[in-house]
């Protein structure tokens, strides 16, 4: 119980809300699950923030649940890390009064051997038997308590159609931070299944293709499609108001500032959704020529790529041959 994570459950709840259908009764009882679990989590655990938009995807596609279920399996993690939050702090308080009790008795041993009083120490030694057993039994009631209330949660929870072990699944194919260590990065990939693989290759979030430890070649799957959504996105809505991809793709790599890149707003976009097309047409570009013409082709690999970084500059690494099989390579 002290080693777990209470966010591990809220973080698990959160896409699920998100991602069922919204109704008073549920979004009602949702957030007083969420005020239960703020009121007694303290965070000391500190917990990594996560793609909300990514997170949704992958557990809602991992998970296989129809949106009408999820909002009450959001409810039922939260309820289950609210459990444990309160049991945890309850817990906490007792042993911390126990431990300020026992420095306290400790200190009047020492002073009645000082005095010769070997009665007096033993008394007193039996106070602090007597209290940690006192405490012991009272942090037993409080595990087991959780414990039962824990089953029946879980029995909730697989009535309204989620299956503990596969949100265990979910939150495996949580991504690592980007600071994480490479070989921590490895170890994760390689412990998940071949089928979570590429479920995570499939959703392609952006994360994945800069997380230094990922095998080249998945990085450059990842970072094309990533950068090929991108594209798309914005030239569906352009074709919309009959715009042609083509003349947009000439305008972003000649600097031409055309209304749709003036007045994204006016279309449905947003000047942050321009940032990243105009730099992805351009990265777009660099793998095109350096894949080279069709008689002579060279293997081109998108290593890394983040279309706003750098305050929109956009970063992107381009790698000829594969970093992690060939002797010989280079990037740009």
């Amino acid at each position: 119980m002290p080693a777990a994570i209470p966010g591990r459950s809220t973080t698990a709840s959160r896409p699920a809300v998100r991602a069922g259908q919204s109704t008073t009764e549920s979004d009602t009882t949702f957030a007083q699950a969420r005020q239960r679990f703020a009121a007694s989590w303290n965070r000391e655990n500190g917990q990594h923030p996560v793609n909300d938009a990514a997170e949704v995807q992958r557990v809602t596609k991992s998970l296989g649940l129809q949106a009408a279920q999820l909002p009450n399996i959001a409810v039922d993690l939260e309820n289950i890390a609210a459990a444990l939050a309160e049991a945890q702090r309850e817990s906490g308080w007792y042993i911390a009064a126990l431990d300020a009790d026992l420095a306290d008795i400790d200190d009047e041993i020492g002073d009645a051997l000082e005095d010769g009083d070997q009665d007096d120490a033993d008394d007193l030694y039996q106070d602090a038997v007597d209290e940690t057993n006192a405490v012991l039994y009272q942090v037993t009631q409080i595990r087991d308590a959780y414990s039962t209330g824990l089953q029946n949660a879980l029995a909730v929870l697989r009535a309204d159609g989620g299956d503990p072990a596969e949100i265990k699944g979910a939150d495996e194919l949580l991504i690592p931070p980007p600071d994480t260590n490479p070989e921590q990065v490895k170890r994760w990939w390689d412990s998940l299944t071949e089928e979570q693989q590429r479920l995570l290759i499939d959703l392609h979030p952006q994360e994945l293709g800069n997380l230094n430890g990922i095998q080249a070649e998945v990085r450059g799957h990842v970072n094309v499609d990533v950068l090929n959504d991108v594209l798309h996105r914005v030239e569906d809505i352009a074709g919309q108001f009959g715009l042609r991809s083509q003349g947009l793709r000439d305008n972003a790599l000649n600097g031409v500032n055309s209304d749709l890149f003036s007045n994204p707003e006016k279309y449905g976009l947003t000047a942050t959704d321009i940032i990243r097309y105009q730099n992805a047409v351009k990265t777009n570009k660099g793998l095109e020529h350096d894949r080279g013409d069709s008689n002579n082709t060279r293997p081109v690999m998108l290593w890394a790529y983040d279309p706003l970084a750098f305050n929109g500059y956009g970063r992107a690494a381009i790698a000829i041959g594969d970093p992690d099989n060939s002797r010989n390579h280079d990037f740009k």
